[in-house]
């Protein structure tokens, strides 16, 4: 019976339950979707885990912020430490969504461009070999749709909203002749490519980027998990104004016919 309470106290010694409060250290706003340790914080930018008592360090990263490595106090049962993060700047920023970028096989995404009497979307779906697009054009309010499927190894084509078609026939000809498929990593990259200034964290999960000359503003919306959602980029002169869109979704990447 003693040996059974010396151990439970020992374990108990052992072991505690650390929570970390994570904030900006310039807005002084929880951040959410920050790994401490691999475990995410949530909304209100705290993360609890079970943790070695004698573990004295933690690693806090996320992208926006410099990832940072901490010493908190030792403690048994239950110890809180609260972090301040440091903004990036916008190329560690980008070097981070690079890390990002290569760490995702299956996603879903939908790029948009607009301006006037104009607008543009494409929507690819990447899940393994099974693979998807869609094209709408809409040219003063005249819409053309084009949609392939490849699904285990078969490939169809709807336009307009009409009827599914197998190709059966020189089915890789028409695989290279009109599926379009354009890396979520080479969508990204050209979003940047118009920006080269400095960065301005409207929140923890909205940051602006901007052009040298004004011109471009690019937003990037960031997700509770800390990952990109969102990036919308204003391209503007004195003529005419653009908008382009890429909303990213990592959770519905199944291919299927209820596609819209």
């Amino acid at each position: 019976m003693i040996t059974i309470f010396v151990f439970l106290i020992l374990v108990a010694l052992l072991f505690n339950i650390t929570e970390v409060q994570v904030f900006d250290e310039t807005l002084n706003v929880p951040i959410s979707g920050v790994k401490v340790n691999n475990f995410l914080t949530n909304e209100q930018g705290v993360s609890k885990f079970l943790d070695i008592s004698f573990n004295q360090f933690i690693t806090l990263e996320r992208i926006g912020y410099q990832t940072t490595k901490v010493k908190i106090g030792i403690k048994p049962l239950y110890r809180v430490a609260k972090v301040n993060l440091s903004e990036a700047d916008s190329n560690y920023i980008r070097e981070q969504i690079n890390n990002w970028e290569n760490g995702i096989s299956n996603y879903r995404y939908e790029l948009t461009t607009s301006k006037t009497d104009y607008s543009y979307t494409f929507i690819q779906v990447i899940n393994g070999d099974d693979k998807y697009t869609k094209t709408i054009t809409n040219q003063n309010g005249q819409i053309t749709e084009t949609e392939i499927f490849v699904i285990s190894g078969r490939v169809y084509i709807r336009e307009n909203g009409g009827q599914i078609q197998e190709i059966t026939e020189n089915k890789e000809d028409f695989i290279s002749n009109n599926l379009i498929l354009i890396p979520l990593a080479d969508v990204i990259n050209e979003f940047f490519s118009a920006i080269n200034g400095n960065v301005v964290f409207e929140s923890p999960s909205k940051l602006i980027f901007a052009s040298n000359n004004a011109q471009s503003v690019l937003t990037l919306i960031l997700s509770n998990e800390g990952t990109p959602s969102k990036f919308i980029l204003e391209n503007s002169n004195q003529n005419s104004k653009e908008v382009i869109t890429l909303t990213i979704d990592l959770s519905s990447t199944e291919v299927s016919f209820s596609e819209k």
